[in-house]
Parts: C-alpha cells; structure tokens; sequence
C-alpha cells in the first residue's frame, strides 16, 4: 500500500489541519474520489470513547478502484 497511497497520512493531516477552509468543491469532489476507490456507500456510525465522540466508517464493495489507482502511477 506505501507505494499505492505514498504520504497518505500525511496529506490526510495536512487536509485536517485546513479543514476549515475547504470549499463545497472539494467536499464533492472527495466524495466521488471516495466514491470510485471504496464503492457507492459508506456508512457512518456514531461511536464515543470516554468524552471523546467519532464515526466509525462501514465500507463494503469490490475494491476495484483502489487497484486500478495503482496503475495510474505506471
């Protein structure tokens, strides 16, 4: 996956500690990325840690898209 996904948690972190200043756009335009790598539904739940809350994601498809996201890097 390193080389599927290179510095993922690092752009991630970088996306969140900008979060506030993302535009519609590019919520739209994450989630049909999302879309195509994970499959049409992702669900989301509510979970909480102490006093700590946060959504526990439920992805299910085939993963295609996440294979053929390696090609694109040939």
């Amino acid at each position: 996956m390193p080389t599927l996904l290179p510095n993922a948690i690092g752009r991630f972190k970088a996306l969140l500690t900008d979060l506030a200043n993302v535009t519609q756009r590019q919520v739209d335009m994450g989630r049909a990325q999302l879309r195509m790598l994970l499959g049409k539904e992702i669900v989301l739940y509510p979970c909480a840690d102490g006093e700590g809350r946060y959504l526990t994601a439920e992805v299910t498809g085939d993963y295609e898209g996440v294979t053929a996201a390696g090609h694109w890097q040939k």
